[in-house]
């Protein structure tokens, strides 16, 4: 007896059949990032392929495949009744690679004088390397002077980003990022135009001591204080470092 063959699937076939395995089966690479966190297959498409292939056609080109538009949306046609219960819209395209780069949840966002791109965009519009943004954008430069030509003053960049967390707190909002004492400690460090491992080797400390007490993930002992205090010629004094409860950094 021969042995039966199954007929290749379309591509479109394997598409749909992708996508409800990154939603609902737990082994699936990937799982996590889609059914582990509450996206879903709508039920005219979870009832079969022929209603997906009716929604959206058949692919463009080898290129394409499928694609949510809203990346926390779901797969959904917008027309079925569990669509039209919970108010979901059609959210799905055929999308090359380019066009989904620009559509995930971890892509860099720019804005610049009202326009929001992504840095990918810019880099093309500014003739300028991609690299040299999404680094700028990373170490808090914000504005125009992300895509400048010139390089930007970082001096003032990490000034402003000290200030902002010692008025806000940390980014996860749970305590102050920084004390006072790190804020005044970094405007001596500006004002003198010092490095920081110039300033930790005047200090007497670490590179690495000084920069935990500017991110705010520790304070100096007494001692140290009062050699920080010394090196800044009164501009930091020993009280300004209490306040939030921190661990202890010689």
């Amino acid at each position: 007896m021969a042995k039966r063959v199954r007929p290749p699937r379309s591509p479109e076939q394997v598409a749909w059949s992708n996508m409800l395995k990154r939603c609902y089966r737990a082994k699936t690479p990937w799982f996590e990032r889609y059914g582990g966190r509450g996206i879903a297959v709508c039920e005219r498409w979870r009832s079969g392929f022929e209603a997906f292939l009716t929604d959206v056609g058949r692919r463009p080109s080898p290129t394409h495949s499928i694609d949510r538009k809203d990346n926390d949306g779901h797969y959904s046609c917008g027309k079925c009744g569990e669509c039209t219960a919970h108010g979901w819209p059609a959210n799905c395209r055929w999308a090359t690679l380019e066009e989904q780069s620009r559509n995930k949840s971890a892509t860099v966002s720019i804005t610049v004088d009202g326009r929001t791109m992504c840095a990918a965009d810019w880099a093309r519009e500014r003739q300028m390397p991609y690299t040299t943004i999404v680094g700028r954008w990373r170490r808090g430069v914000r504005g125009e002077a992300l895509l400048s030509r010139e390089k930007p003053d970082m001096f003032a960049v990490r000034r402003a980003d000290i200030a902002r967390r010692l008025a806000t707190g940390n980014r996860h909002g749970r305590r102050p990022a920084c004390s006072l004492g790190a804020q005044l400690i970094f405007d001596c460090i500006v004002e003198r135009r010092l490095t920081y491992r110039a300033a930790a080797e005047a200090i007497g400390v670490s590179f690495a001591t000084l920069g935990s007490w500017l991110r705010g993930v520790a304070r100096p002992c007494e001692s140290t204080r009062n050699r920080v205090a010394a090196w800044s010629n009164g501009a930091v004094r020993p009280t300004d470092w209490d306040g939030q409860p921190q661990k202890e950094a010689v």
